[in-house]
């Protein structure tokens, strides 16, 4: 899967998703996962994004993990003012790029 754009209502339950490319979630975009595992399949650090918004609407819900597919490789993740992000019970790992490298 290249680029994931969700321009609308999307949600996902129970599945594995590996992501080669950037996901954004337009204005008026509503993407949810329920016991997802989302895997950014990025080759060095900081090739791929997560970006969430103005408008946008993003739940990482019940048991959900957003990681990278090779834990040397991080990925970046933005929520932008006026989008939102929530997460319950969900994970977030080997995201963020050091700066000073």
């Amino acid at each position: 899967m290249g680029d994931w754009v969700v321009t609308g209502t999307e949600s996902y339950y129970n599945q594995v998703l590996v992501l080669n490319g950037n996901l954004f979630v337009e204005d008026g975009g509503n993407l949810t996962f329920r016991k997802v595992t989302l895997k950014m399949n990025c080759t060095y650090d900081g090739q791929y994004n997560i970006t969430v918004k103005i408008g946008g609407a993003f739940y990482v819900l019940e048991g959900s993990v957003i990681t990278s597919a090779n834990s040397a490789n991080e990925y970046c993740f933005f929520v932008l003012s006026e989008a939102t992000f929530r997460m319950s019970e969900g994970e977030l790992h080997e995201c963020g790029v050091n700066s000073s490298m």
